[in-house]
């Protein structure tokens, strides 16, 4: 249960010790992985993607694009100012940038699935131990887990996913009788629905379909009609404030003009078991999904309340999962223009982890009273208290030092054990072909004075060969001032 206002200061300090302990894990764990975060071409192309837009892209802009686009632009609509994680890409070298930026979108993802369950009433301990169990969505965890690796390309887009998981925390807080309250939740739903959508307008609508889900379980898991009339309203007020202000017709355009569409036949992937799960080619996932199964019948079998609404949710939404895979493997003749499995999968995970984690620790509770009443014909009666906050601190920042110094071991020695594997795979330096980027610069680009002249074709898909174009686009273009210097009459 939620705890009252009196423990709220040991409740605040137990969190933020469990926060910063996990920063300080991901931290190391970045250093001694040097290069694994914005991993790969992927991940130089995010990277490009980043310090291109923040050249041109205005403070107030929703859709940041390329402004010399001609028919089309090849950037993603990523708004790197609104989005903290982008942030140390303005004023950082990039090695150290990419490092601080996943460690933004961690605490910024961990923060809310925090957030989230203790607004299904589970308690603060399993609540920071959810958020602790973020860390295997990024790198380098990702790594050795290997886990979804979404945020291990694009730790940035972490930031995008976790308003939708506080939106499901606080849609389960929606109750009759509390007018101030529900007006209060619908507007914060609006808002972090509305901040998602400025983040990155196609990534948010994956996180969507991720959690369309859970969020209808929610909505109908009190078989009351007044409380599913006021869940309804606050998610109705949301959807039509999308409608009436563009977003909905500015995000269904946006979809229709991506390549996945406007070229669904010739971009089609070959559909395999690589693409709908990490099962497929991870040793640690099916150990995973296998104790969240354990961890989800116990919480079904204990926990009743909001508590249990968010057990339901992640097995309702491990079931339609399952039905969307299957439809997408046999669909072969059909272009797919949907996300593929492997996203929806990788945008719950972290809900999964936390309704497992929950009916775990709803199994310890209710163990340690049947031991309790077991031992009580052999123990002397007397009073028993819960222990001071002070007490509860010094246990969980014991327990958090203790946490912190397995995954640091246990990772760590997996980094020194394949040292030599790991470097070469994640020190992909970026090009260095100074000839290369003058041609591009000289022949190709726009400068203040002169119209635009040259075009460049590039039929290798070399990454060497892309870094260096994509570097050029990072550092020779013009900036947002400079460019309308060039387009003012």
């Amino acid at each position: 249960m939620v705890r009252s206002p009196k423990n709220l200061p040991a409740e605040i300090v137990v969190a933020g010790l469990a926060l910063l302990a996990a920063l300080a894990v991901q931290w190391a764990l970045a250093l001694l992985f040097h290069g694994a975060n914005y991993y790969g071409v992927d991940g130089k192309m995010a990277q490009t993607l980043v310090l291109t837009t923040f050249k041109f892209a205005g403070y107030f802009d929703v859709t940041n694009l390329n402004p010399i686009q001609g028919a089309g632009s090849q950037l993603l609509p990523k708004n790197v100012w609104i989005n903290p994680a982008f942030w140390p890409f303005a004023w950082l070298d990039k090695d150290t940038a990419t490092d601080v930026s996943a460690l933004i979108a961690f605490a910024c993802f961990a923060g809310a699935v925090y957030v989230m369950m203790r607004c299904f009433d589970i308690a603060s301990v399993p609540s920071a131990l959810a958020m602790w169990a973020c860390i295997v969505l990024f790198a380098p965890t990702v790594l050795v887990l290997r886990t979804p690796t979404n945020f291990m390309i694009t730790p940035g887009d972490a930031v995008t996913y976790a308003p939708y998981m506080v939106a499901l925390g606080l849609l389960a807080r929606v109750r009759p009788g509390a007018r101030l309250a529900f007006g209060l939740i619908a507007v914060g739903i609006c808002v972090l629905v509305f901040y998602s959508i400025c983040c990155d307008p196609l990534w948010t609508m994956i996180a969507a379909m991720s959690f369309a889900v859970p969020f209808a379980v929610v909505t109908f898991s009190r078989l009351d009609g007044r409380t599913i009339a006021l869940r309804c309203a606050a998610l109705g007020c949301c959807l039509l404030l999308i409608v009436v202000s563009g977003a909905a017709s500015y995000l269904y355009t946006l979809s229709q003009y991506t390549a996945r569409v406007q070229f669904a036949e010739a971009l089609d992937r070959v559909r395999g078991p690589e693409l709908v799960s990490t099962l497929s080619f991870s040793w640690s996932t099916k150990y995973i999904y296998l104790a969240c199964a354990i961890g989800w019948l116990l919480g079904l079998a204990l926990l009743r309340g909001r508590p249990r609404g968010l057990v339901v949710a992640a097995i309702a939404t491990f079931v339609a999962w399952l039905a969307y895979s299957i439809i997408y493997l046999l669909l072969l003749n059909a272009p797919w223009v949907l996300p593929i499995p492997r996203y929806l999968e990788h945008g719950v995970f972290a809900l999964y982890l936390a309704a497992a984690i929950a009916g775990y620790w709803s199994a310890r509770g209710t163990f340690a009273a049947a031991l309790a009443r077991m031992a009580a014909p052999f123990v002397r009666r007397r009073d028993v208290t819960s222990p001071a906050p002070a007490r509860r601190i010094h246990l969980a920042a014991l327990a958090l030092l203790l946490l912190c110094a397995v995954v640091t071991a246990k990772i760590g020695n997996y980094g020194l054990a394949r040292a030599r594997t790991i470097a070469t795979a994640t020190q992909d330096p970026w090009a260095n072909e100074p000839e290369f980027i003058d041609f591009l610069a000289d022949n190709g680009s726009v400068a203040i004075g002169r119209p635009f002249r040259g075009s460049v074709n590039l039929p290798s898909s070399d990454p060497i060969t892309l870094n260096s174009l994509v570097t050029l686009w990072a550092h020779d273009v013009p900036s947002l001032n400079e460019y309308s210097q060039l387009v003012t009459p």
